[in-house]
């Protein structure tokens, strides 16, 4: 993996600029979250102060959601859109970072809307391609391997770099869903230089961040390098503006990522990935995560929990951890009637068993399935020494 990982990370904007601060105390929004109004916003979209003088100049798109985010974060997703909604076409750059925008907080409607009110624009044709395409994801119209080869194909028709990084980077995130990951990894190795073409702007924070998760997942379980992915992670919501997606998909890699730090936190990333991915309504996600990752990382730290809604693996999991060796194994057999076979469950019946060839072919299994992070579980069965991950707090 490419080593100007933290290039990219720190060549994005992370804060209000002194200039938009001054800006917005010459039009009286500086510090003022009464001042705030759906008007004012429209105002704002058009680069004038209230009584529609022009400004000396208009604030850029990060700028203002960064701003809008520090001043009236309860309010910032209503009056971006009424912002967004106010502009015109001749604020095409501010356009771009909208449907970026639209794309990262799962706004819909609004991503929807710009397109058919600037379909005919041949400024933005590209952009309202990709950006099709990006919205059809959004609703749920395609499957991962769709979303592939959709953006395989779209990508030879585009000749921007910042959107041949985006539809290269949902090609990542569907390899990602798939357990991909060695795909995954071949193609974000070569982004950090692609970057380096791309413009400052909201747009490429945002890329920044959704590439710095994709690295993090790729260190995580293709190197099983836990310490650099948990950096990683955090890089990935360092600007001041990451959705509710994002913190979800963070913190469940920083609770993989820690899971053998000693100070428990790793249960405290898992817990905020849950309530971070009900906000956003990836129900799905959510429950996945109560059922399987939550429970998983709670056997790991050795507690004991009631088994209701666990899937059947984690109830396996717990009965080992009870020291109930022998239900364990009574489950394991049962599932293996049902034909059902995993890494995890071969680990489990070598767990229970203390047999280290069955031990030995558990740790193969998650090497070739691409779970590296979870090798020094099976080694410290094994008698394997390994190191902890330092605390990198």
């Amino acid at each position: 993996m490419s080593k100007d990982v933290k290039a990219v990370e720190l060549d994005t904007v992370r804060d209000i600029t002194d200039k938009t601060r001054e800006l917005l105390e010459s039009i009286g929004l500086w510090g003022k979250a009464d001042a705030w109004t759906p008007a004012m916003m429209w105002h704002l979209a058009k680069g004038e102060n209230s009584d529609g003088i022009k400004m000396r100049d208009q604030i850029c798109f990060e700028q203002v959601i960064l701003a809008t985010k520090r001043m009236v974060p309860e309010r910032m997703m209503d009056l971006m859109n009424e912002y967004i909604c106010a502009l015109d076409r001749e604020s095409r750059d501010h356009l771009k970072d909208a449907m970026e925008y639209a794309t990262l907080y799962n706004q819909k409607e609004v991503l929807r809307k710009i397109i058919e009110r600037n379909r005919n624009d041949v400024h933005l044709e590209e952009w309202l391609m990709v950006y099709s395409l990006l919205l059809e994801v959004l609703e749920g119209n395609l499957s991962y391997k769709g979303i592939i080869n959709k953006s395989r194909d779209l990508v030879g028709h585009v000749f921007d770099t910042v959107l041949k990084t985006r539809l290269e980077l949902l090609e990542v995130y569907a390899y990602e869903r798939l357990g991909y990951t060695e795909k995954a990894t071949s193609l974000i190795d070569h982004l950090p230089e692609k970057f380096l073409r791309i413009q400052q702007g909201f747009t490429k924070s945002v890329l920044a961040s959704r590439a710095a998760l994709s690295m993090a997942n790729c260190l995580l379980f293709v190197k099983g390098d836990s310490e650099r992915a948990h950096q990683q992670y955090l890089s990935a919501v360092k600007n001041d503006s990451p959705s509710e997606v994002m913190l979800a998909y963070v913190n469940h890699g920083l609770g993989l990522s820690t899971l053998f730090f000693e100070d428990g936190r790793c249960l405290q990333y898992i817990r905020k990935a849950i309530s971070h991915a009900k906000q956003a309504g990836l129900t799905e996600y959510a429950e996945m995560l109560e059922r399987e990752d939550y429970p998983f990382i709670r056997n790991v730290q050795g507690e004991k929990f009631d088994l209701t809604g666990v899937v059947q693996e984690e109830k396996i999991h717990q009965y080992i951890v009870r020291g109930n060796s022998e239900e364990a194994l009574r489950l394991i057999e049962e599932v293996e009637k049902q034909g059902k076979d995993s890494a995890f469950l071969t680990y489990y019946k070598g767990k229970a068993t203390k047999d280290k060839f069955t031990l030995a072919r558990a740790l193969e299994r998650f090497e070739v399935e691409s779970k590296l992070h979870l090798l020094p579980l099976v080694k410290r069965e094994i008698g394997i020494p390994f190191k902890k991950e330092e605390d990198v707090s």
